[in-house]
């Protein structure tokens, strides 16, 4: 019964394809089938799912997305599925911080400042970084830094903000 129930949704699903709960328009559609060739590159279904339902993506018969139905649109759209994670281009700050054996918040650090580059493709996705950019020579160095435990220098955004401490020296 559950089987029929799946074909039935997922038939609606072909027909009108893809809707977001806001638009049923055919950019909307687009948007959508990119963000997921897009995810498809770093995350696996369960977690595409996920984020597709976080941000209030409706499958066509306005219910909300599971990975049978993930799927039969990957294939619909000739997206494959998430490669092993040794065969990625791309990879997670989890993913990074592992390779680096250093801590998410310096990965999320060396992105915030630059050293990193990376992409976010929406809110709720996680950040996308091309495997080929950890090997950036800036981002060899800060990892270096950290495994000596000396810190990077603080940027600066704005001379005149005041300090919360002063150096003794100063006194």
């Amino acid at each position: 019964m559950s089987s029929r129930l799946s074909s039935a949704h997922c038939a609606v699903l072909r027909s009108a394809h893809l809707t977001n709960s806001c638009s049923r328009s055919l950019s909307t559609r687009a948007r959508l089938i990119d963000l997921v060739r897009e995810l498809a590159q770093v995350c696996d279904d369960a977690a595409i799912v996920g984020i597709l339902n976080r941000l209030g993506y409706r499958t066509g018969n306005e219910n909300t997305w599971n990975e049978k139905c993930l799927q039969h649109v990957r294939h619909s759209n000739g997206i494959p599925a998430c490669p092993p994670a040794e065969q990625r281009n791309w990879v997670t700050m989890s993913q990074a911080a592992l390779h680096f054996n250093v801590s998410l918040m310096v990965v999320r650090r060396m992105i915030a400042q630059k050293i990193l580059p990376a992409r976010q493709v929406v809110k709720c996705a996680p950040w996308m970084i091309e495997r080929v950019h950890l090997e950036l020579p800036a981002v060899q160095k800060e990892i270096r830094r950290v495994h000596e435990g000396r810190r990077s220098p603080l940027i600066v955004l704005n001379n005149s903000q005041t300090r919360l401490f002063t150096d003794s020296s100063e006194v």
